[in-house]
């Protein structure tokens, strides 16, 4: 299952079979099975939050595997070949936002309390910490060394309390006061991070330690796209204390350069 907007693969999009209670959700691939679909001609419906919902009909024998793709677009957005007839609109100053949708689905069909917020939204952190990015999270409390994001916390609990995990797997700890379950944040970088849950009900697939709640980073992924795609990112240092291309003095002497 792919967005047609940014090629995409579709995590957590809902798959259901009219009439029936049958339903699943697909992976981080795009993929989905559905099993148990009975016999004749069934309607197929996908869903994701923020994107216009599909179906498609397919006509079953017994015994017979069929195989069905869905490319989904926002409301009112063309698929390649198609046109699209647009009634009166007004330009607002809203940008769409691609993570802010998939972090909304994850949120949704969530089976535990937790915020899921897309790294997307925020641009550029300082020095690409991820503390500057998780305190705008509910729940969240940063511990801060000087200007440094150092800890996290969730629901006041202490941040040894606290676990971090990367892709459901706990951080190690590498705290620079010595042994101890606090994790460090100078560990991980934004740019490698694609979204964020914070989770404050614990499931059993989580740490015992998570007395207030945990934090799970998801790792960016090539293969979340059906396409490529280039980022970069230049920067500029500047000083004009002295002067814009002006002379400054240079060594014992008083001669100047440029």
């Amino acid at each position: 299952m792919l967005n047609v907007a940014n090629g995409n693969y579709l995590n957590n999009a809902r798959v259901t079979i009219d009439g029936t209670t049958i339903e699943t959700f697909t992976n981080s691939f795009g993929e989905y099975t559905l099993g148990g679909v009975p016999s004749g001609s069934v309607t197929v419906r996908a869903t994701f939050t923020g994107l216009a919902p599909e179906t498609s009909v397919v006509v079953l024998a017994a015994g017979q595997t069929a195989v069905r793709d869905f490319n989904l677009a926002r409301p009112g957005q063309s698929k390649e070949g198609e046109a699209v007839v647009l009634d009166a609109f007004v330009i607002g100053a809203s940008k769409e936002m691609d993570g802010r949708e998939l972090a909304l689905n994850e949120q949704r069909y969530a089976a535990n309390l937790k915020n899921v917020v897309s790294s997307d939204e925020f641009g550029d952190m300082a020095e690409g910490n991820v503390g500057e990015f998780l305190k705008f999270i509910p729940g969240i409390t940063i511990d801060y060394v000087g200007a440094d994001a150092r800890n996290i916390s969730v629901r006041g609990m202490p941040a040894l309390a606290t676990p971090v995990m990367v892709d459901g797997a706990p951080m190690a700890s590498a705290a620079s006061s010595g042994a101890s379950r606090i994790f460090e944040l100078e560990q991980v970088s934004i740019n490698n991070v694609s979204r964020v849950e914070v989770t404050k009900t614990p499931t059993p697939d989580i740490p015992a330690s998570a007395v207030g709640g945990a934090v799970n980073m998801i790792s960016r992924s090539a293969f979340e796209r059906a396409r490529p795609l280039f980022n970069y990112r230049t920067y500029l240092n500047w000083n004009t204390e002295e002067g814009f291309f002006d002379r400054t003095n240079v060594g014992p002497g008083r001669g100047s350069s440029v």
